[in-house]
């Protein structure tokens, strides 16, 4: 049984910034809303998302699950 060493690029593609998103304008690329919705939404605490100082930021991994969370529960409800 062999094994391979990890290199840097296995390390790197795997960090905490490559799930992270940066900002408003991030976010909302990423999710698909207009800017001024996703402020909305972040001043009300409806997205998952959390402030470092004055910069809003958000997981990738953590909004999937939210989405996937609220997908679950409404197919609860229509059944």
């Amino acid at each position: 049984m062999t094994t391979e060493p990890i290199t840097s690029t296995a390390i790197q593609s795997h960090t905490i910034a490559d799930d992270m998103l940066n900002g408003a304008g991030e976010i909302a690329v990423y999710t698909g809303l207009p800017l001024r919705r996703v402020n909305y939404l972040l001043e009300q605490r409806m997205l998952p998302a959390f402030k470092v100082g004055k910069l809003w930021q958000m997981r990738k991994s953590t909004y999937r699950r939210s989405i996937e969370q609220r997908e679950a529960e409404a197919m609860k409800g229509a059944a």
